[in-house]
């Protein structure tokens, strides 16, 4: 059987909406990137449903690949 590898990403690069490596790509200093928390609003983030996903994940991978 395959491993399954899987992730959830969100984070501070999302507000500016330019990927995960903006801060690196555009040499942005720590100071400035830090100024991003203020505006970061994760509203639709829903901790029960990330968890039961992730939970729930492997069983879908096993009986996709039994099939």
């Amino acid at each position: 059987m395959r491993d399954l590898g899987c992730s959830s990403i969100g984070g501070l690069y999302s507000v500016p909406g330019r990927g995960e490596w903006i801060m690196y790509q555009e040499h942005i200093p720590n100071e400035e990137y830090a100024k991003l928390a203020e505006q970061f609003q994760p509203r639709h983030f829903e901790r029960t449903g990330v968890t039961e996903f992730f939970l729930l994940a492997p069983v879908a991978a096993l009986l996709h690949n039994s099939e």
